[in-house]
């Protein structure tokens, strides 16, 4: 069995070491090491290079929004978890926009933070369901001012990959999207390709940030 290297960063050393020991008793994970901000974060990984990082968002020096941004720049394959206090709209879509594979609440449980841990780590993302319904909530009163046609002329979508940014923004992994319109996996993957070439995006992250920015989720 593949052992995840994981990066514990958060600067409440109390809330850190109990998400150490609580991710060290699953024996598919091992915390190699901890940060107490985001400048230290950034020195640790160049250390260590573990397999994924867990970050807080709120913490001095750097926050995490901003030490992922230098850790994306300089590391396009490092893979961010946020876990963070912060359900706010705009925190969530800074976040997004800097391209971190997963957003979850602090006041989520340990299984979905260790749901979250294996979903980023195999390359998929993960999103709180929560969060996502936030933003949903927040962003949709704009969209009944907009048409379908409209906003596919705008982006360049065709109805197809309209309809699979909004199953992403659902958190649906690739595989869940091909059962859901059946289709096969490998024409999921190509259509997301395509959005992230048309959209000029690196990842979901950023492709879930810029969908509820421009309002074209609520198709």
């Amino acid at each position: 069995m593949s052992i995840i290297k994981i990066l514990v960063v958060d600067d409440h050393q109390v809330v850190r070491e109990s998400l150490v020991s609580s991710i060290n008793k699953h024996p598919e994970f091992e915390v190699v090491d901890q940060a107490n901000d985001g400048q230290e974060a950034i020195e640790k990984y160049e250390k260590c290079r573990p397999d994924l990082i867990l970050m807080d968002l709120n913490m001095p020096n750097l926050n995490g929004i901003e030490t992922s941004k230098i850790l994306k720049t300089k590391y396009p394959d490092v893979k961010i978890l946020i876990l963070s206090m912060h359900d706010n709209s705009e925190f969530i879509l800074d976040a997004l926009s800097v391209g971190v594979e997963g957003y979850i609440l602090k006041m989520s449980n340990l299984k979905e933070v260790i749901k979250a841990i294996k979903d980023v780590h195999k390359g998929g993302n993960y999103f709180d369901s929560n969060i996502t319904g936030q933003l949903v909530d927040n962003f949709a009163s704009d969209y009944s001012k907009q048409s379908e046609q409209s906003i596919m002329e705008r982006s360049g979508l065709t109805q197809r990959e309209i309809e699979i940014i909004r199953l992403l923004t659902e958190s649906n992994t690739v595989e869940e999207i091909s059962e859901k319109l059946i289709i096969s996996l490998h024409t999921v993957k190509n259509h997301k390709r395509n959005i992230l070439n048309k959209l000029d995006l690196k990842n979901t992250g950023e492709l879930i940030a810029f969908a509820f920015r421009t309002k074209i989720v609520r198709i």
